[in-house]
């Protein structure tokens, strides 16, 4: 996969499979393929990083990703509202 989409070598993170539209992601401008490496400063290594970090956010609370775009070879931040899980 890091090949296939042209990932520097020492980038880690959990890979953006799917954005529902209209999501909090969608409007934050979160796009497959995006490489998702921290959610508000902790480092997100695995998907199980990313569902802890998930879990613990409370509907209101504002979480900001920093994210590399491999489409255009640049890291970037994106803010979003956590809303209620369903």
């Amino acid at each position: 996969m890091r090949a296939r989409w042209k990932l520097p070598p020492a980038l880690s993170g959990v890979m953006v499979t799917r954005v529902a539209p209209l999501s909090p992601a969608d409007e934050a401008d979160l796009r497959h393929g995006d490489v998702i490496i921290e959610i508000n400063r902790t480092p997100i290594r695995t998907a199980g990083d990313y569902r802890q970090v998930a879990a613990s956010a409370r509907p209101g609370d504002l979480l900001t990703f920093y994210v590399y775009d491999p489409a255009g070879g640049e890291r970037t931040l994106h803010t979003l509202r956590a809303e209620r899980q369903p």
